[in-house]
């Protein structure tokens, strides 16, 4: 369902409203955005949303400073994320903020995270073009990466697994 063709219940931006107007922060997941916009949260300020998103939050919302490619973004005590994998990205933020950088590294290690991104990062993802085609390459980038101070001659790599 589309956040620009389902129309909000016209008290849940009220009730946000009442809620951040006593919360130290509030943060919109994703399309949240749309609900904090709504409540008029993001009027003056830096937000984002799911990239496919951006564009109508910005035409529905020209008070808000939409910037469509980044994870995450923190402007004072309002928070918005992207989608999905970003949310986790931008809890991890609010628990760096709370506890410290050592607490959220050991929290995205519980979650087993393959990596920690930063609310500036694009969403999308360079990584995923640079992503091993097959299982053989993954296993050679997997011993280049154990084996860097090592010389890395093709006779000295193990005979793939299959």
């Amino acid at each position: 369902m589309s956040p620009t063709s389902t129309p909000l219940a016209p008290e849940l931006p009220r009730l946000v409203g009442r809620i951040a107007a006593r919360a130290r922060r509030i943060a919109g997941l994703c399309t949240g955005a749309f609900v904090l916009a709504e409540a008029g949260l993001l009027d003056g300020r830096r937000a984002t949303t799911h990239w496919a998103w951006t564009k109508a939050l910005q035409q529905r919302h020209p008070g808000a400073q939409v910037e469509a490619d980044r994870i995450y973004i923190a402007d004072r005590s309002v928070w918005t994320s992207a989608g999905m994998t970003a949310e986790l990205d931008l809890a991890l933020a609010l628990v760096e903020d709370d506890l410290g950088a050592e607490v959220a590294r050991s929290v995205a290690h519980q979650l087993v995270m393959h990596q920690r991104r930063s609310g500036g990062q694009s969403q999308h993802s360079e990584m995923l073009r640079l992503a091993p085609k097959s299982d053989r390459i993954q296993q050679a980038l997997e011993h280049a990466r154990r084996n860097l101070a090592q010389p890395l001659s093709v006779e000295h790599w193990p005979k793939p697994r299959v």
